[in-house]
């Protein structure tokens, strides 16, 4: 059963929306196994009910930044996780699909793989 969480962080970055209790105990062991500096930078990771980028379901995103070329006051998402709304406004985050990954392996595989993303980026800037 998933219910909206409370405020969880591992090395200080929050995630947001709703997990399961083997989802959040996931979450101790990903603290357990990466480093505070992996996380530095990330502004949060956001647990939807699903994910979609261009019209296709995905298991996670990593989305490193806006487009630089939209005005300042476009720079944004908006979207809303168990009718709690979220404005975005600062990058980078992750996008996780809860429903997708309900095994606690496979939400822990999903999340390491878009912190490794995180992690490329920040390290060689791509």
């Amino acid at each position: 059963m998933f219910k909206r969480s409370e405020k969880i962080q591992i090395h200080g970055v929050t995630f947001h929306g709703v997990m399961s209790a083997k989802q959040k105990a996931a979450l101790q062991e990903i603290a357990n196994v990466t480093d505070e500096k992996d996380w530095d930078g990330l502004k949060g990771v956001y647990c939807l009910g699903s994910v979609k980028v261009q019209g296709k379901d995905v298991l996670g995103v990593y989305y490193g930044q806006f487009n630089d070329n939209l005005p300042k006051e476009k720079r944004k998402l908006q979207f809303e996780i168990d009718y709690i709304k979220y404005t975005v406004t600062e990058c980078p985050i992750i996008f996780i699909d809860t429903t997708k990954n309900k095994k606690p392996h496979q939400f822990a595989f999903i999340i390491l793989h878009e912190l490794g993303h995180h992690v490329d980026r920040m390290t060689n800037g791509t």
